[in-house]
């Protein structure tokens, strides 16, 4: 069975298809002597997959409140048309291969995500500048409000 998912988004600039693979349920067990395709009262699910579709979304400002330091980074809504599909064996062996194991390799730094916002999302220095300057604004009449004199 082979099912797809469509989701539009609120402002209906683009249609956004999910892909369910290859749901089939099957009985392990060949031996079983049952009719009903069970082994002992309980049906074996195998759930299978025939491919992993990558999609790169752009890179922009964020707000998310726990940042304490520099800019918080979210996935903007556009995202690059050419889609990379890789079969779920290629794309455990890439994965594999940049994963990250703990906590804290998954954290970046303030210098890390400026970087990217400069050189991969393309903002200007000085728009970053400005945009981090009333971040701390923000952050400092939220900590006034909440600890009044």
């Amino acid at each position: 069975l082979e099912r797809t998912k469509r989701r539009t988004n609120t402002h209906g600039s683009f249609e956004d298809s999910i892909d369910f693979f290859d749901f089939s349920f099957e009985d392990d067990d060949e031996d079983d002597d049952d009719d009903d395709g069970s082994e002992n009262g309980r049906l074996q699910k195998q759930v299978s997959f025939a491919s992993c579709e990558i999609r790169e979304y752009e890179v922009v400002v964020g707000d998310h409140p726990k940042c304490k330091r520099g800019l918080p980074l979210s996935l903007g809504w556009e995202y690059n048309d050419q889609e990379h599909v890789y079969t779920v064996e290629d794309f455990e062996s890439l994965r594999s291969e940049c994963r990250r194991h703990t906590l804290h390799d998954l954290r970046l730094s303030a210098s890390e995500r400026r970087d990217i916002l400069r050189d991969v999302s393309g903002y200007s220095e000085s728009y970053l500048n400005e945009t981090e300057n009333n971040f701390k604004r923000e952050r400092l009449l939220k900590r006034q409000q909440s600890n009044p004199l």
